[in-house]
């Protein structure tokens, strides 16, 4: 669905969409914008770009990051929308009583065992392809990391939801403590994803309380 709108934007726009889209960018950094001029002077104060780079140059390198995030943005926000398309087709259906699988409640959440290493695996091969110079290797290996990232961070977060509802802490500070730690601890979040996914603290936890 996502690749056919992109296709019916493109040719609305007589070209493909995302030429379009560089070409817009490199306008509105090559026009004298007086936003861009103080954005631009911000980043040189910063010390986040060299103090001789012109706002065009900073246009050329925001299209190089958005060439690279691309990939991944599509892909992740496929997932959420296929997600949510499959949540809200598996209630409809049960309205007519079709048996179904059962949808896990999402503090039970995680992936299927090997994906870890199979990420790995990817993520190593996208980076001999990069380090060889092989020809959108860059774009493959930021994509897989990014990712990677996105997917151990939603599983992480479904392991804070699992301790804090075995606390019986209300629910409603339990959304608060999620959206913080989504918003300031994304990192550590996907951290704890990638460790539930190797150690399984949920299961344990659940075998040791069955003890």
């Amino acid at each position: 669905a996502i690749i056919l709108s992109l296709k019916i934007l493109s040719f609305l726009v007589g070209e493909d969409i995302f030429t379009y889209t560089w070409e817009g960018i490199r306008k509105v950094f090559a026009a004298d914008n007086e936003f861009i001029t103080n954005l631009l002077e911000i980043y040189k104060k910063i010390g986040i770009i060299d103090n001789k780079v012109t706002s065009i140059q900073l246009g050329e390198l925001v299209i190089d990051n958005l060439k690279l995030l691309t990939p991944s943005i599509i892909a992740i926000f496929s997932i959420i929308c296929g997600g949510g398309n499959y949540i809200l087709a598996h209630r409809t259906l049960k309205r007519y009583n079709i048996d179904l699988k059962v949808v896990p409640k999402f503090e039970l959440w995680k992936l299927p065992r090997g994906t870890t290493r199979g990420f790995f695996i990817i993520m190593i091969l996208a980076y001999i392809g990069t380090l060889a110079g092989l020809e959108n290797f860059g774009i493959v290996s930021a994509t897989i990391s990014i990712l990677f990232t996105f997917i151990f961070l939603i599983q992480g977060l479904a392991v804070i939801k699992f301790f804090l509802h075995r606390s019986k802490m209300p629910v409603f500070f339990q959304y608060a403590i999620m959206i913080i730690a989504i918003l300031l601890l994304r990192t550590p979040l996907s951290f704890i994803g990638i460790l539930d996914q190797v150690l399984h603290f949920r299961l344990r936890s659940k075998e040791q309380d069955n003890k």
